[in-house]
């Protein structure tokens, strides 16, 4: 059975940015909240990724109670009002995934046990599935890395490629 995953906006727009938002379609279920589909009705992505997944995206309502709720949950970090709402529906509904790019939200879920990655932890996933061939996941990364509404470091670049290079040596 596939995973079921709750998703914030950066993966599902950064993966859209390079042409890859079909490997969503690799997680059963990926639950968003009425304000994470809101932030992808304003990059004009929500229609798409909703016909991609079809019945498997499932948006849920998350009220104001629950994310001042969460907000004392998670008050050492500094987390947005929709990427709460990304917390309450993770404390309601379980996923085995939970996908972020939000360092500080990971960094809160993590805290709380949650099994956290990112749009290059998908991309990674999608290679072991089968849905990335060696190649397409070098050129993806490479546009991740060229994208310009993510952020991530140069150490973070050099890691990647060299985890990159183990797992092609590994496949080989």
């Amino acid at each position: 059975m596939s995973e079921s995953a709750v998703a914030d906006t950066g993966p599902i727009l950064h993966l859209t940015k390079i042409g890859q938002e079909s490997l969503f379609s690799i997680f059963g279920k990926i639950f968003i909240s009425e304000q994470i589909k809101a932030e992808l009705e304003e990059y004009n992505i929500f229609g798409n990724i909703s016909v991609i997944m079809d019945n498997n995206l499932v948006v849920e309502i998350v009220n104001r109670q629950e994310i001042d709720e969460e907000k004392k949950i998670l008050s050492r970090f500094k987390i947005h009002q929709s990427d709460l709402s990304v917390a309450v529906l993770a404390r309601r509904i379980l996923p085995e995934i939970v996908l972020i790019d939000e360092l500080e939200l990971r960094k809160g879920l993590e805290t709380q046990g949650y099994t956290v990655i990112g749009s290059l932890g998908i991309l990674f996933r999608a290679f072991k599935h089968g849905r990335l061939t060696k190649s397409e996941l070098r050129i993806s990364i490479d546009q991740l890395f060229n994208d310009d509404t993510i952020y991530l470091s140069k150490s973070l670049r050099n890691h990647v490629y060299r985890m990159l290079d183990e797992l092609i040596a590994e496949t080989l």
